[in-house]
């Protein structure tokens, strides 16, 4: 008579604990707030320069508003070099292009005002700081 009762509360025990885990998984997934394909954004300084564009097989925005990119394409201009960014995704925690993660074949390529390449890096993994590119010197 006990054992039916014990087994009773065993399945009891096992079931309650496995809601609670489906519970803190659905929790935990970010929903997407916005999803654009084959997308294309600048940013346009307050001289009216382009300080970067940036383009991609698809962007997906998330609630907490990160955002994730498919194949994104990102160019960096200043006067005297551009930057030419490249890579299989690219993930900004922000949504605020401070910082990107990108990830898989990443490829960096930098160029001087005569079309020279002067940086050229492929990678696995690399962390770009949008926000140091905008510092200026004393």
């Amino acid at each position: 008579m006990k054992k039916p009762k014990l087994l009773f509360l065993f399945f009891i025990t096992i079931i309650s604990t496995m809601s609670g885990l489906q519970a803190s998984i659905a929790d935990n997934d970010t929903k997407i707030k916005n999803k654009i394909f084959n997308f294309s954004s600048e940013k346009i300084d307050t001289v009216m320069s382009t300080e970067w564009k940036l383009s991609g097989q698809y962007l997906e925005k998330y609630e907490n508003n990160a955002t994730l990119i498919k194949n994104p394409n990102l160019k960096l201009y200043k006067s005297n070099f551009s930057t030419n960014i490249l890579s299989d995704t690219a993930f900004d925690p922000t949504g605020e292009m401070i910082e990107i993660y990108l990830k898989n074949n990443v490829y960096i390529n930098r160029t001087d005002s005569s079309n020279v390449s002067i940086l050229k890096l492929y990678t696995s993994y690399a962390i770009f700081y949008l926000s140091m590119i905008n510092i200026k010197n004393a």
